[in-house]
């Protein structure tokens, strides 16, 4: 059973297959030590699809979008390895478009898988800003997506205090719609559209991704070669090992705070009984308390060194999303960052 789940809501043929598809090519092979692994049954179908991907035949290259019905969940589970160790465990959940319009069974899934996700992936097809007319890119996002995940992510925070995931919106063909619209209208339109992911408190993404920056020409015979593809993938993984440092931390002090006691404890019983005339001494005493005194001190150590060890590992996530800084935007409390951050432990 994987750790944790990363949920992708998004429109019919957004492209959230697609995504998965292009994440999995991208991350087989590693990055900067950190590799991705899936099962041999998820795994041949992705080498399948990406074999479709590289084959120049138009419209059918690209993966068969997850069909709405009864069955309109598409589970993908995945591991995350650095230097052949694994780090996280995930379920990836590919929802069907039209699950979100017609609010059947697999509506109050969506919901719930939520609520069970370190990240949200909203998955905006950018086809919607394919259009010369900058008030109309606004009403396509706004009809076709927006209406429908909005009050999506309103509902869930009304039910859980206020609080959010973090929300990486992932623009996908963005090959296409870099001609008719820049980076800063897509924050404008996205910040307008979805206001609740963007509100005091959150934390939320924006990440333009491609199959290829040509893929799209000559009837969709064009080259597929992702770009930025593993972003929002490396942003939901570094929440989910931050969240794990969190509760790290909290236990090692807990239980180093405990060691101290202890410590304080046991040396204090040894320095009571040394105190004690020999005839009443007990030396045999006072030498299990100096070894239980050091076998705390350790514990302690132990402690901090398996910290320091996660912590590191935490630092490379954070290092790899800096350095990508420049191909994605950050927002903590609706305020766009000038780059990515490291979180405080």
């Amino acid at each position: 059973m994987a750790d944790t789940k990363y949920t992708m809501i998004g429109m019919a043929s957004a492209g959230k297959t697609c995504y998965i598809t292009g994440m999995y090519m991208k991350m087989a092979v590693g990055m900067d030590g950190f590799t991705l692994v899936t099962d041999d049954k998820t795994r041949t179908k992705l080498e399948r699809d990406i074999q479709t991907l590289r084959c120049p035949t138009g419209q059918n290259r690209f993966p068969v979008p997850t069909r709405n019905s009864e069955e309109a969940t598409v589970s993908y589970e995945f591991r995350l390895n650095y230097d052949l160790k694994k780090i996280i465990s995930f379920e990836m959940l590919d929802y069907a478009g039209g699950s979100l319009t017609d609010r059947g069974s697999v509506y109050s899934q969506v919901k719930q898988s939520i609520a069970e996700s370190t990240a949200l992936y909203v998955i905006i097809d950018g086809k919607l800003f394919c259009s010369d007319d900058r008030e109309e890119r606004k009403e396509n996002v706004y009809y076709d997506c927006a209406m429908y995940i909005t009050p999506i992510i309103q509902d869930f925070a009304d039910s859980h205090e206020g609080q959010l995931p973090p929300i990486v919106f992932v623009i996908t063909k963005s090959d296409l719609c870099k001609r008719y619209v820049t980076g800063e209208e897509i924050v404008s339109v996205l910040k307008s559209l979805f206001s609740p992911a963007f509100a005091d408190g959150t934390t939320s993404y924006i990440a333009a991704v491609s199959l290829g920056d040509t893929i799209s020409d000559d009837g969709y015979k064009g080259k597929f070669r992702p770009v930025n593809i593993h972003i929002p993938f490396f942003i939901g993984s570094y929440h989910e090992y931050y969240n794990r440092c969190v509760i790290l931390k909290n236990d090692i002090e807990d239980a180093n705070w405990q060691l101290k006691k202890t410590i304080e404890s046991k040396n204090a019983a040894a320095q009571r009984e040394g105190n004690k005339w020999r005839i009443f001494r007990d030396d045999g005493y006072i030498e299990r308390c100096r070894s239980a005194a050091k076998s705390a001190e350790k514990g302690i150590q132990s402690n901090r060194e398996l910290f320091d060890t996660t912590k590191e590992l935490l630092i490379k996530f954070g290092t790899r999303l800096e350095v990508e800084s420049p191909n994605f935007k950050c927002f903590i409390n609706g305020i766009e960052q000038s780059s990515f951050k490291s979180f405080k432990l």
